[in-house]
């Protein structure tokens, strides 16, 4: 009887972080010969764990999500999608709303082909670039670190 039980519980477990409620399991991918040994890369679907959402204004599809993780313990996270507003739009945008969810804009750099947005938020950060694409649409891309 007790057997059974313990077979139950591992069976439950098992199924429960299979289905994601524990959160959303990344996709592991072999570590590029360049990063420190240890370092790990994950690829996800929607937004990584511990990425403050708030920073992205719309609500569009990433197009790219993923995390490198140092042995040191070194978070960076990076997301992109891509938009239909004008580079200038999003200039405006990012830089009018960040502050009021309490980023503050380090830094600001725009030029005809990209635009940078430097926030800061206690002890993360995230670097918002925002570039046009050759056949339409604007890549927006958040470097956050912590």
């Amino acid at each position: 009887m007790v057997v059974v039980i313990i077979i139950l519980l591992l069976v439950g477990f098992v199924y429960i972080t299979s289905v994601g409620v524990f959160g959303e399991r990344p996709y592991q991918v072999l570590t590029p010969e360049v990063y420190e040994k240890g370092t790990t890369v994950s690829l996800y679907k929607g937004t990584p764990p511990k990425f403050p959402e708030e920073v992205i204004l719309e609500d569009k599809p990433l197009d790219y999500s993923g995390s490198v993780v140092s042995p040191q313990g070194k978070t960076q996270i990076t997301v992109s999608y891509i938009s239909n507003k004008t580079m200038n739009e999003l200039v405006e945008l990012y830089s009018q709303t960040l502050p009021s969810v309490g980023w503050g804009i380090s830094e600001k750099s725009i030029y005809e082909k990209v635009s940078i947005i430097k926030t800061d938020k206690g002890d993360q950060s995230v670097l918002l670039s925002i570039s046009p694409l050759e056949k339409g649409g604007v890549l927006v891309t958040f470097q956050y670190e912590k």
